[in-house]
């Protein structure tokens, strides 16, 4: 297993960053993750010269290392990974089945969850998982009890939805934003308190599909879009954000100060959201600028300097904003850590996409990918 440190301090704030690099024991492509009891799961995806698997890497979080590899009933490519407090559940999109792992013996089985079938999107909050299928209706599924309870995205004029759906989980919430072929307005809130579900119609400013989403302290900030190229109307409408604070239950608006599209987004130090890299609209504006949203007063202070120009993935670590795959080109891919107000550090990254991340208790976990080529990569990263 090769092993690679590569740690930085900021004396001044005395602020030390660290990633380090360890090797799967397959190369994997668009793997998914998950966690459970101190274990890091990484499973699925294309190997090596694309074939796919059914070996599980499997990192104690506690000892630092890998420990002996489990493996799924069968080999599996497209799967969703949920994480529980005793367990993890993989779902094959293309097959619908799903794979529950045990880690008293670090096996798994497969389980049936009724009415599951080609699930879009999918979210885990407490004992439940909530699943989006078929494009107007989804399930909740107590992995405690084994039981499942159907639920309908609308009632009425129900657009398709079964691609590109924006998930968030909030406390004891879970939400599903836009998607859909031609995008959508609508927002579904599942509320494990009482088990309710309410649905927005016209929660978003535009109809979204393929969007992001970042949760501050009380609130959730969507947007972005699909990909879209020499179209500045289409390109600027995904630099608006939809705001929705879920303790007065409002929504508002705000616009990127630089409209730009594929861009990184992820939450630093609570209340601020950052916007990294992407692609600008206006072809002379600057790639490598972060922008910094404050979600308490709906405002953006002063930018901070990149060094990356790509298309990051963001995620939060340690109330860090962390994004990974955009640099100075493809075969320089970086981990950029900011917080709300400056650059902490930038490492190599050793992928550029289709990798899998994870927060697990502060640290943040990274895996698989592709950089120029597919890697067995997994990053440890700590903030």
């Amino acid at each position: 297993m090769q092993r690679i440190l590569l740690i930085a301090t900021l004396v001044a704030s005395i602020w030390a960053a660290a990633v380090t690099r360890y090797d799967m024991e397959v190369i994997r492509l668009r793997p998914a993750i998950a966690t459970t009891q101190g274990r890091v799961l990484v499973a699925g995806g294309d190997t090596q010269f694309y074939g796919p698997s059914s070996s599980v890497s499997v990192w104690s979080t506690s000892q630092r290392q890998f420990l002996a590899p489990a493996n799924l009933t069968q080999v599996r490519v497209n799967l969703i990974g949920l994480s529980f407090q005793n367990t993890v559940l993989f779902i094959d999109t293309n097959t619908s089945e799903v794979e529950k792992y045990d880690p008293a013996t670090n096996r798994f089985s497969t389980i049936v969850i009724p009415g599951l079938s080609a699930p879009f999107a999918a979210a885990a909050v407490n004992n439940k998982a909530v699943f989006v299928v078929k494009g107007h209706s989804g399930i909740v599924y107590n992995v405690d009890t084994a039981t499942a309870i159907p639920w309908s995205l609308c009632t009425t004029m129900c657009e398709e939805r079964n691609e590109g759906i924006a998930t968030a989980v909030v406390q004891d919430r879970v939400f599903f934003a836009g998607g859909g072929v031609a995008g959508s307005r609508r927002v579904n809130i599942y509320n494990d308190q009482n088990g309710n579900f309410a649905t927005y119609a016209g929660a978003l400013s535009i109809p979204r599909s393929y969007l992001k989403s970042a949760v501050t302290s009380n609130r959730v900030v969507f947007a972005g879009g699909p990909f879209v190229y020499q179209d500045s109307a289409a390109c600027a409408s995904q630099s608006v954000l939809d705001v929705y604070n879920f303790q007065s239950g409002v929504w508002s608006t705000n616009t990127l100060p630089e409209p730009r599209y594929n861009f990184g987004m992820a939450t630093a130090n609570g209340d601020f959201v950052l916007f990294a890299e992407g692609n600008p609209c206006n072809q002379s504006q600057s790639y490598n600028l972060v922008q910094v949203y404050n979600a308490n007063s709906n405002t953006f202070g002063s930018p901070l300097q990149s060094q990356g120009t790509g298309s990051p993935v963001g995620f939060t670590v340690s109330s860090q904003a962390v994004f990974v795959g955009g640099g100075l080109n493809q075969y320089q891919p970086l981990v950029e850590i900011f917080s709300n107000n400056r650059r902490v550090q930038s490492f190599e990254a050793g992928t550029t996409s289709d990798f899998a991340v994870l927060n697990v208790n502060g640290e943040g976990y990274l895996a698989g990918g592709v950089a120029p080529r597919p890697t067995n990569t997994f990053l440890v990263i700590n903030v």
